[in-house]
């Protein structure tokens, strides 16, 4: 059986004010890695995870967090398997 994982940047659009919020509730996330403060309103987040059910929940997570105006999905979610 092999391993699989599912790769996908997020653009999330946060009121600046609660920018600190946002980032700390994002850094609990289990597959959710900040890796680029684009604006003080703009971050790039990578979600990583076994499966794309996990993936989309930590997207769903992430639009409800209070302070997120919008995330999406941008580009093509990656699927890697290893042997």
């Amino acid at each position: 059986m092999s391993d699989s994982c599912h790769i996908s940047s997020v653009r999330v659009t946060v009121d600046p004010s609660r920018l600190a919020y946002i980032t700390r509730s994002i850094s609990k996330l289990e597959f959710a890695t900040i890796t680029k403060a684009m604006s003080p309103e703009e971050l790039l987040v990578v979600l990583k995870s076994p499966t794309m059910v996990a993936l989309i929940h930590g997207l769903t997570d992430i639009q409800l967090m209070p302070g997120v105006a919008s995330a999406a999905l941008c580009g093509d979610t990656l699927k890697t398997s290893a042997p």
